[in-house]
């Protein structure tokens, strides 16, 4: 998928979704499904309107979700459609599409209406679904195993909180046996490797988290302002991951010693810190990794970065560095920051 950009004439609302297989990348734009590949450009084949194409529904109909097999004519899919046309939080129907003929596909029993699907990221056949819904008491979660013909609830970690995630890796199908190489992912709260029979706590915030490709042990994601890196599971524990490539990140502020060659950096990424800024003998970003430097700096910072940092000109292991919620104070140098109340300033 690195072909350049293409215009497809097509008068439609922003993109609403989008899935990605080994052989299409599928994008959905209000009442169209497009099917995107690198070997050729665009045909009237791989436009979709589901107006049309799906029987009795409004002219207005919008497609929501996806979930496509893993074949190299893109079908059998899943669509999550909102047929009344009203647009908003109105329930939508599931259908299958088979390359000709879309098909209605049963919500299971209590399921007021889908609003998103995932299906088995390595199965040609598409057969195994994790549907998203709503019912009367909030959201709800069930899975598939034979194209919808029957469906089984999931509970997830947390109520109403919802699978945003399904991955798949080959190297994954000898530790996950029960779901054929699976992770299911609610951010913030498990990770599922039995089709959602048990969770494992991720120990994050609210964030997402990714599994190595290689080793599922090996989990990254977000937290603060960094990333962080677990080598044992999503439970963790996690620590922050070095960043490199300065020049992507934005820099706030640069405060320096010229005496002891000591700079801080703020960036939108955290705190930076380098003995060895103006040593040309150190290049790239040895400059912010031990035993020059670190980036970003333990136990400073939030999302948003840094906003600003001083150094106290008589006194080089005197720093504050300033964020959104907050600033943090050391007087022992880059290892002893510890954060301050900003008392709603």
């Amino acid at each position: 998928m690195d072909g350049g950009y293409e215009s497809i004439g097509l008068s439609s609302s922003n993109v609403s979704g989008m899935s990605l297989t080994d052989y299409y990348m599928f994008c959905l734009m209000g009442k169209y499904i497009i099917r995107v590949s690198d070997a050729h450009s665009i045909q009237n084949s791989d436009i979709t309107n589901i107006a049309t194409a799906i029987s009795g529904i409004s002219s207005n109909s919008q497609v929501k979700a996806i979930a496509v097999a893993n074949t190299p004519d893109g079908y059998p899919y899943y669509a999550v459609v909102d047929t009344t046309g009203q647009f908003g939080s109105n329930p939508s129907l599931l259908y299958k599409f088979d390359g000709t003929t879309f098909t209605s596909v049963a919500l299971p029993a209590g399921m007021m209406g889908a609003t998103n699907i995932f299906t088995h990221p390595g199965q040609v056949t598409a057969d195994t679904l994790i549907l998203i819904g709503s019912s009367m008491s909030g959201s709800v979660t069930y899975l598939s195993v034979d194209g919808g013909a029957n469906w089984t609830s999931i509970t997830t970690p947390m109520p109403n909180m919802n699978i945003s995630d399904v991955d798949f890796s080959p190297n994954w199908v000898s530790s996950m046996p029960a779901s054929n190489g699976m992770a299911m992912i609610v951010p913030g709260s498990g990770v599922s490797i039995d089709l959602g029979a048990t969770w494992t706590t991720i120990g994050l915030q609210n964030n997402g988290g990714a599994l190595n490709p290689d080793d599922p042990n090996t989990v990254v994601g977000t937290m603060g302002r960094g990333v962080v890196v677990s080598t044992t599971g999503a439970a963790g524990p996690y620590s922050i991951a070095p960043n490199y490539g300065l020049e992507a990140v934005t820099i706030k502020k640069i405060s320096r010693t010229a005496s002891k060659g000591i700079f801080y950096l703020a960036t939108r990424a955290g705190l930076a810190y380098t003995t060895a800024y103006t040593d040309t003998a150190v290049v790239g970003y040895d400059k912010w990794n031990s035993p020059y430097g670190s980036f970003p700096v333990n136990n400073v910072g939030d999302d948003a970065g840094i906003t600003a940092v001083a150094i106290d000109p008589s006194d080089s292991l005197h720093v504050i560095a300033g964020y959104s919620n907050g600033f943090a104070v050391t007087t022992t140098g880059v290892t002893g920051f510890a954060k301050r109340k900003s008392f709603g300033l």
